[in-house]
C-alpha cells in the first residue's frame, strides 16, 4: 500500500495533517468491519446474557403469573407461577459492590523512586486524592460503577474507561459601565490620540466616533450581532451601563467515561492485549448545540458540521440493540433514542511518522460525511498510549473478546432454579386448592388448575384430585446448583471453604484495581499537564516553593501508584487478629528492630473502615518533629527546675532518648549549667525513656519504671 494512504503511517513529525480521500476511506472501512463482527457473534451472546440478568421473555405479566393468549395456552395451567429468579443480577450486584468498595476503601499510595522523591510523591498523592474526590467527584463514582458493570456483566466481559481532558466554555451576562467599556475598546484599539482619551464621556456621545466605537465593541464581543451592538451602545449612552455576554471557562478538567464494548467503543476482534491493539473507535452522540459550539471554536470544520446536520439520528451501527424490561417487546432498536442527536466517531490509530517513531493519532469523523471533522492529530498525552484503561473479567484465550460475562455463564443455572421455584409454587397452589373431578354431563369446560374441573364419565359426586407430594429430589437439586454456583464465584456462604472465597474475591478485587490504577494514572498525568500551576499549589497546600515543572517532569512517579485493598479487611474481626498478631508475635520477636513501626502503624490504621487513616495519620517526619520539639521543651523545663511527667505510653521513647543524647553531645554546656538536682532529673528522664523503649523492644513486663526525682522526696 502506498505510504501516503496507509493509515499506519502519518506524514510529518506529529503536526496536524489533512487526511487524503483514500486514507479517509480506510478509516471508515473500519466501521464496516465492526458491523460484520458485530452481527456474527457479539450481540447473539449479549442477548442471552441480558435476557438472563433482566429476566425478560415473551408474554410476561407484572404479577408473575402465566395467562392464556389468543395464540397460546398458558402452560402448565393459567395462573401458574412465572417467577423472575434474579440469580445473575444478585451475583453481579455483589461483585460490583465489592469493586466499588475496593476503590473507596483501598489505600492509594504513590512512592518515590529515589530518596529525594518522597516529598514530591507526597504532594502528588494529595493532588491525586483531590482530583478524584473533588474535581471529578460524583462522576467518578458513577463511572466506576458502570466500569464494573460492563466489565463483569456484559458479553464479552470487557470494558474500557476513556480518560480525556474536557475544556468547555459557556456564556454569561455581565454588567459593564460606560467608562469600563470605553476604556477596554479604546485602549485595545490603540489608534486614538492622548487628548481624546482624556474625555471618554464626550467620546461616547460623539456621533463622528460612533462607527469606530461600534466596530471596536464588535471586536470585544464577537458573539453580538450588529443590531444588538447598536442597542447596547444606546443603553450605554442613556443609562450609563449595559449587560454584555462574555465567555468563561465552565469546565477544564480530566473527564472519565466508562464505555460499553460494541456500543460506545470498538476494537479489532483479534486484540490480544491493550498493548498490541491496532486501533480503537469511540462513538459519541452530540446535540445540535454541541456540534455548533465545536464549529464556532474551530475544533471542527464548519463544512463538516453543516453536512452532519443533515444526518440527524442516523447511525453507522444499525444492528446495535438493547434489552428492555417490557413484557410486550423484548428488544427495541436504539435508533429512536438518538433520533435528535448526531453520531460522531473518534478513530484512535497506532501509526509511525516520517522518522519511524510510533504515536497515537486521533481523527474525529462521521461515517455519513464526505470529509473528517478535523485534521489527523497526534494525541499528545503524557502516557503516549491509547487514552483508555481496560478491565477484562477473565483471560481464557488469545483474544480478549472471548471473556465471558456473569450473566452469560449463569443462563442454564438460573433457568433451572426458576423452573424449580415455579414448580414449588405451582405444587403448593394445587395441593392447597386442588382441581376437582366432576361428571361430564354436568360440566362442559375442563380446566387443570387450582379449583379447576376435570370431567369423568359416571362421576357420581364432586371429588378433589389427590395431588402427590413434592419430590425431595427437587430440593436437593436446587441445593446442589447453588453450591456449584457459590463455589464457582466464591460467594460468602457457609458451604464454601473460606480459602476459596478469599482467593476468588481477592482475584476479582486485584483485577479491578489494576484497571483503576491505569485510570488514576492517566487522570493525574493530564491534570498535572493542563491545570493552572497556582491551582495545583493551592490543592497541595504549598506555596511558590513547590516546583510544578518538577512535578510534571517526574511523572514517572505515577508508574508507582499503588491501590491496595484486602477484601478480608471488611470483617472487623480480621483486623483485630492482624493487630494482635503484629503486637504479640511480630514485634516480640523483632529483637534487631528490622520492623519499621511507623510503617506498621500506617498499615494497620489504613485497614480500618471509613477515612480514619486520612484523619489521624500524619507523615513520619512530621510525627518525629513533633516528638523532638516536645522533648526539647522537656529539657528546658528541667533546666528551669521543673520535672516533666514520666508517661508510660503514647510516645516514641527510643527517639526521645536519642534527642536528649544528641543535645548532650552537641551542647555539653547544657549539662554543665545544671545543678546536681537538675542533673538527677535529667538522668532519671533518660533512664525512664530507655526502660520504656526496652520494654517495647523485648515485649517484657515488670521492668522497673522511671520515677520522678521530686516524687522520691529528694
Amino acid at each position: 500500500m502506498d505510504t501516503d494512504t496507509n493509515i499506519e503511517r502519518q506524514k510529518g513529525q506529529g503536526q496536524p495533517v489533512a487526511v487524503s480521500d483514500e486514507m479517509f476511506k480506510q478509516v471508515k472501512a473500519g466501521i464496516e468491519t465492526v458491523n460484520l463482527q458485530n452481527s456474527r457473534d457479539v450481540w447473539v451472546r449479549r442477548a442471552f446474557g441480558e435476557r438472563t440478568r433482566f429476566c425478560v421473555w415473551p408474554n410476561q405479566y407484572a404479577d408473575g403469573r402465566k395467562y392464556d393468549t389468543a395464540n397460546q395456552k398458558a402452560f402448565p395451567f393459567e395462573g401458574a407461577m412465572d417467577s423472575r429468579y434474579r440469580l445473575a443480577d444478585m451475583i453481579l450486584r455483589l461483585q460490583v459492590a465489592m469493586c466499588k468498595a475496593s476503590c473507596k476503601m483501598g489505600s492509594l499510595r504513590i512512592s518515590g523512586v529515589e530518596v529525594g522523591d518522597n516529598s514530591l510523591a507526597g504532594h502528588i498523592t494529595t493532588f491525586t486524592q483531590w482530583v478524584l474526590n473533588s474535581r471529578i467527584g460524583h462522576d467518578y463514582r458513577l463511572e466506576v460503577e458502570r466500569f464494573a458493570n460492563y466489565g463483569l456483566g456484559d458479553s464479552p466481559a470487557l470494558s474500557l474507561m476513556h480518560v480525556g481532558w474536557k475544556k468547555e466554555e459557556r456564556v454569561r451576562m455581565a454588567s459593564y459601565g460606560a467608562m469600563d467599556i470605553l476604556q477596554e475598546v479604546v485602549e485595545g484599539g490603540g489608534e486614538l490620540n492622548e487628548q481624546t482619551l482624556l474625555d471618554l464621556e464626550a467620546l461616547l456621545l460623539d456621533p463622528d466616533f460612533e462607527e469606530e466605537l461600534l466596530t471596536r465593541i464588535a471586536t470585544r464581543f464577537p458573539a453580538l450581532k450588529p443590531g444588538t451592538i447598536k442597542s447596547k451602545l444606546k443603553e450605554l449612552r442613556e443609562e450609563g451601563k449595559a449587560d454584555f455576554p462574555e465567555s468563561y471557562v465552565h469546565r477544564n478538567h480530566a473527564e472519565i467515561k466508562a464505555l460499553r464494548v460494541w456500543d460506545e467503543v470498538f476494537i479489532p476482534a483479534t486484540t490480544r492485549s491493550p498493548s498490541d491493539c491496532r486501533y480503537v473507535y469511540r462513538r459519541e452522540w452530540f446535540t445540535l448545540a454541541d456540534i455548533e459550539a465545536k464549529a464556532a471554536s474551530g475544533e471542527w470544520t464548519k463544512e463538516f458540521v453543516e453536512q452532519l446536520k443533515l444526518k440527524k439520528g442516523k447511525t453507522a451501527i444499525p444492528e446495535v440493540q438493547e434489552v428492555t424490561q417490557s413484557a410486550q417487546q423484548m428488544y427495541r432498536n436504539r435508533a429512536p433514542v438518538y433520533k435528535d442527536l448526531y453520531e460522531v466517531f473518534y478513530a484512535y490509530l497506532r501509526a509511525t511518522n516520517d522518522d519511524g517513531v510510533t504515536g497515537i493519532y486521533v481523527l474525529p469523523f462521521s461515517a455519513h460525511c464526505e470529509a473528517p471533522a478535523a485534521k489527523m492529530t497526534l494525541l499528545d498525552y503524557p502516557h503516549g498510549d491509547f487514552p483508555f484503561a481496560w478491565f477484562v473479567r477473565e483471560v481464557i484465550s488469545k483474544n480478549l473478546l472471548d471473556s465471558r460475562g456473569v450473566s452469560e455463564l449463569l443462563v442454564t443455572d438460573q433457568n433451572y432454579l426458576k423452573t424449580f421455584r415455579d414448580l414449588t409454587s405451582n405444587h403448593a397452589q394445587l395441593f392447597s386448592l386442588p382441581p376437582y373431578v366432576t361428571d361430564m354431563r354436568t360440566e362442559r369446560d375442563m380446566s387443570w388448575r387450582s379449583l379447576g374441573r376435570i370431567r369423568k364419565r359416571r362421576q357420581e359426586m364432586l371429588e378433589p384430585i389427590k395431588v402427590p407430594d413434592m419430590p425431595r429430589t427437587t430440593i436437593e437439586a436446587q441445593k446442589q446448583i447453588m453450591e456449584s454456583v457459590s463455589m464457582y464465584f466464591g460467594l460468602p456462604v457457609v458451604e464454601i471453604p473460606a480459602l476459596v472465597q478469599q482467593l476468588l474475591t481477592q482475584d476479582l478485587v486485584d483485577n479491578f484495581l489494576d484497571a483503576m490504577r491505569d485510570v488514576v494514572r492517566q487522570v493525574v498525568q493530564l491534570s498535572l499537564k493542563y491545570m493552572n500551576p497556582d491551582d495545583i499549589r493551592r490543592v497541595c497546600g504549598a506555596g511558590q516553593d513547590l516546583n510544578i515543572e518538577a512535578m510534571r517532569d517526574n511523572l514517572y512517579l505515577l508508574e508507582d501508584i499503588q491501590i491496595n485493598f484486602d477484601s478480608r479487611t471488611m470483617d472487623i474481626e480480621y483486623i483485630k487478629v492482624i493487630g494482635e498478631l503484629a503486637r504479640d508475635i511480630l514485634l516480640a520477636i523483632d529483637t534487631d528492630q528490622t520492623i519499621d513501626r511507623a510503617e506498621m502503624t500506617d498499615y494497620l490504621t489504613r485497614l480500618l473502615p471509613g477515612n480514619v487513616a486520612e484523619k489521624v495519620l500524619r507523615p513520619v517526619q512530621s510525627a518525629k518533629e513533633a516528638e523532638r520539639k516536645d522533648e526539647m521543651n522537656n529539657m528546658a523545663m528541667i533546666a528551669s527546675g521543673l520535672e516533666p511527667d514520666m508517661k508510660e505510653d503514647g510516645q516514641n521513647f527510643g527517639y526521645r532518648a536519642s534527642v536528649i543524647e544528641e543535645k548532650i553531645t552537641s551542647s555539653p554546656e547544657y549539662v554543665l549549667s545544671l545543678t546536681p538536682l537538675k542533673r538527677e532529673m535529667l538522668e532519671a528522664r533518660v533512664q525512664h525513656l530507655q526502660n520504656q523503649a526496652g520494654q517495647a523492644e523485648n515485649a517484657q513486663t515488670g521492668r522497673t519504671l522511671g520515677r520522678k526525682v521530686t516524687a522520691a522526696g529528694v
